[in-house]
């Protein structure tokens, strides 16, 4: 797979912190520099940091399955 190698940050926030962010829940936004910082020093806890991206997950995917797979950044 070639694609580009994302670090997804995640954090469990309440419904509240949901309204209050903006955007659609359960959709995916392109936010600037800026707006990322502020959300991350709104979160209720320290987020946790998990690699992603299409390819990758999907290489993964395949490697787990038992298909030799290589992945490219």
């Amino acid at each position: 797979g070639v694609g580009s190698p994302i670090v997804d940050i995640l954090a469990q926030v309440p419904e509240s912190f949901l309204a209050d962010a903006g955007g659609e829940k359960g959709g995916m936004e392109l936010v600037t520099a800026e707006t990322m910082d502020r959300l991350i020093a709104k979160l209720p806890v320290e987020p946790a940091l998990a690699p992603g991206g299409s390819a990758a997950n999907t290489v993964f995917a395949l490697a787990q399955l038992g298909v030799g797979a290589s992945f490219l950044g």
